[in-house]
């Protein structure tokens, strides 16, 4: 019986790692998270459940730990994924009607007012401005269909 209570007490010690990290707000205010202890920041005792962890160290110096084995079960992230998809449609859906709307502004806009000229400020900005907006809506409707690619079907 000593044996298995051990056994027990090995297994909840393995799974559950105390991880020093360091909280450090700097003379701007930013609040910063380590590994590494600096001069002036408070240890935090945090328990790791999962001891798998990939820590990577960041272009500023910083480490972030990812930890490692969380999973969803298949049914939730099938759910999660419906939703996603449904969200990406959505949204490309009135993009896409928002970029119909700017094509028509633009075509509706190809001669100068009244008292402009081709090359007139007012008149070249306008353009400009209308094609900016097409071109804004063409380049978000080819992100959501690259991200609506990416989903698992």
């Amino acid at each position: 019986m000593k044996i298995g209570w051990l056994a027990l007490l090995l297994c909840v010690w393995t799974a559950q790692a105390r991880a020093d990290i360091y909280k450090y707000v700097s003379a701007s205010g930013e609040v910063i998270y380590t590994d590494h202890p600096i001069r002036g920041a408070k240890r935090m005792n945090i328990l790791v459940r999962d001891t798998q962890a990939t820590v990577h160290h960041s272009r500023s110096g910083k480490s972030v730990v990812e930890p490692q084995g969380l999973r969803v079960d298949a049914v939730t992230q099938g759910k999660r994924d419906g939703l996603r998809r449904s969200v990406l449609h959505d949204e490309r859906a009135h993009e896409l009607q928002l970029l119909q709307e700017a094509q028509a502004a633009r075509a509706a806009d190809t001669m100068p007012h009244a008292g402009e000229r081709a090359d007139s400020p007012a008149f070249l900005q306008r353009q400009q401005k209308l094609a900016n907006a097409v071109k804004l809506h063409t380049a978000n409707l080819a992100a959501l269909d690259k991200e609506l690619s990416r989903l698992k079907n």
